[in-house]
């Protein structure tokens, strides 16, 4: 730390010269008054590095398999047409028509919201580690560093 008056790195006292404190060295500590001795700063304690426990996986929410057929024969048993559901729950004919025909998958706020319409069951939750390699590459998707692990794991 530098002395505020002389500029030497030795500043070790803080001091009042003429109602200011400063942080001053041994020989310029004599122009003021009420003198303290600087308490030497500690060096900031880093976090140490502790490596991913595979104890500690986290839930993931997943779309079940045959989300399709149980949307389709769910909205059939209770009569509604693609248009009426897609009306109840703010969404667009075509956003259900994809679903039915598997041309697409829900999000899982879209599954939520035909969960709790429908009172039925889109979404399961699963352990990161119960999944066991199941990574699926689509074309929307790439694969990560993580993906690559599994995959080379997988062949042995």
């Amino acid at each position: 730390m530098q002395c505020n008056i002389c500029g030497k790195e030795e500043a070790e006292y803080v001091s009042e010269i003429e109602g200011t404190e400063m942080k001053v060295c041994h020989a310029c500590s004599g122009y003021g008054k009420n003198t303290k001795k600087i308490k030497k700063e500690q060096p900031i304690a880093r976090k140490k590095y502790v490596p991913y426990k595979a104890e500690k996986e986290k839930p993931i929410e997943l779309i079940v398999d045959n989300y399709a057929e149980i949307i389709k024969n769910t909205r059939e048993k209770r009569g509604l047409k693609q248009e009426e559901l897609a009306k109840k729950i703010n969404e667009k004919e075509s956003v259900i028509h994809g679903l039915e025909s598997r041309q697409r998958e829900p999000r899982i706020e879209l599954a939520r919201k035909l969960e709790k319409f429908l009172d039925i069951d889109l979404v399961e939750i699963r352990m990161e580690k119960d999944l066991h390699l199941k990574t699926q590459v689509t074309p929307n998707t790439s694969l990560t560093l993580g993906d690559m692990i599994k995959i080379k794991h997988r062949k042995k």
